[in-house]
């Protein structure tokens, strides 16, 4: 691991990226200690391992931690792979609680040919950094075949009423390579099936606890995030789900906190609208997979931005997060929700709406200001948010074990 110095804080006039670590092995996510911004946790698909990077103020070195090595037990991706150790959090009692000092995490077990998705919880002893290997529990599991759709995040629910409900999300894609066939894909609408859904668990409950079914129809949501709110609590625990479409074609949905039943997003039946395509502005495009004779109802509300306003095809919604701080004022007067495109056969993107009311207005284009205009094809890989709402972009250039960067978004 190499690791380079971070650079402060500073004044500037206008958004931009400061690079706070490099020299990481493929990172997939990056997070923060509770209440500690400058104590970020790094998930690394290509050494499998899970870390802490201590900032110091002022700049200097990182200080690093190993948190949790699952080299040898978790799938070994190849860099065209989207699976692998791809998931963290925090139990939201994680501090207050010495009981409930857990991380949770996602990945993909190293099994030939069915890289089975599992999500496991650690214990962190108090006074260290370190998970207990020997505390492995086992909450969910299942089969995976296709390496691409990996989903692979897992958050908390942001709004907690009772301190023995602990709501844990997490979505799995369709699971099926693009020239699957039709009936493969309905997959994602057979509720007998995990895959292309969002699922909850109550991680408080006994062990395994008993997934539930939020939503189904999804293709591939690969980067989803929950909401922490405003100061008056306008949009906490709400739901923002990047999910990738075929060709040109994707959504960001907003799930909104405290929706009854199960909803549906329609794949594969029909995706958003696309304006390279047939540019249905107000409707759902229609897949090369026919809708049944006696369609279910699809929720069409949640769907806030469908088109990706680019002139690249083949490219890749990979989601984002709410700007909650006040550090970037071209994020937080009103606040923005800040997602991707990942740039399969151009430059990615960062862009942003209005999150307070998402479908009023258009999207704002960041990319030339924070300079992934100048990013190769591919090399934008998600996000990532921290304890004060700061927001990082996560870069990947090139297949060595030292290609990976952090940057967070500063003003």
């Amino acid at each position: 691991m190499v690791l380079l110095t971070l650079l402060p804080r500073t004044a500037a006039a206008q958004i931009h990226l400061t690079q706070v670590i490099s020299g990481l092995d493929t990172p997939v996510f990056v997070t923060s200690w509770p209440d500690n911004p400058n104590a970020l946790v790094v998930v690394e698909r290509g050494s499998q391992k899970i870390s802490t990077f201590t900032l110091p103020l002022g700049g200097g070195i990182p200080v690093q931690a190993l948190m949790l090595d699952l080299s040898g037990v978790a799938y070994d991706p190849l860099p065209s792979d989207f699976i692998g150790v791809t998931g963290f959090a925090f139990h939201p009692q994680f501090l207050e609680n010495r009981h409930k000092r857990f991380i949770y995490v996602r990945y993909n077990l190293n099994t030939p040919n069915a890289p089975t998705t599992v999500i496991e919880r650690y214990r962190i002893p108090p006074g260290t950094v370190a998970a207990d290997p020997t505390s492995k529990t086992l909450l969910y599991s299942y089969p995976t075949i296709d390496t691409a759709h990996g989903a692979g995040q897992i958050h908390f629910d942001t709004v907690v009423s009772d301190t023995s409900t602990h709501l844990l999300y997490f979505a799995l894609g369709d699971d099926k390579v693009p020239s699957s066939t039709c009936a493969e894909r309905e997959e994602a609408q057979d509720d007998t099936k995990d895959v292309g859904k969002l699922w909850v668990i109550n991680v408080d409950d006994p062990v395994p606890p008993v997934p539930t079914m939020m939503a189904k129809g999804l293709r591939n949501p690969f980067g989803f995030s929950v909401d922490r709110g405003d100061s008056s609590g306008n949009g906490k625990g709400d739901i923002w789900i990047g999910n990738t479409g075929p060709d040109c074609t994707g959504d960001i949905f907003v799930y909104p906190y405290g929706a009854s039943g199960v909803r549906n997003y329609a794949w594969p039946w029909h995706v958003g609208d696309c304006s390279l395509k047939d540019g249905k502005p107000a409707a759902w495009r229609d897949t090369d997979c026919p809708e049944p004779a006696n369609p279910p109802a699809f929720t069409l509300p949640d769907r806030v931005v469908s088109k990706y306003l680019t002139s690249q095809a083949w490219d890749a919604h990979i989601g984002g997060y709410v700007y909650r701080s006040t550090k970037v004022t071209e994020l937080a007067n009103p606040p923005q929700y800040v997602y991707c495109l990942y740039g399969t056969t151009g430059a990615p993107q960062v862009r942003s709406i209005n999150a307070a009311s998402p479908t009023s207005g258009s999207t704002a284009d960041w990319s030339s200001q924070l300079g992934v205009n100048n990013w190769g094809s591919g090399e934008l890989h998600g996000m990532g948010q921290d304890s004060d709402g700061e927001l990082y972009l996560i870069r990947v250039s090139g297949t060595s074990t030292t290609n990976g960067t952090i940057y967070r978004i500063d003003g």
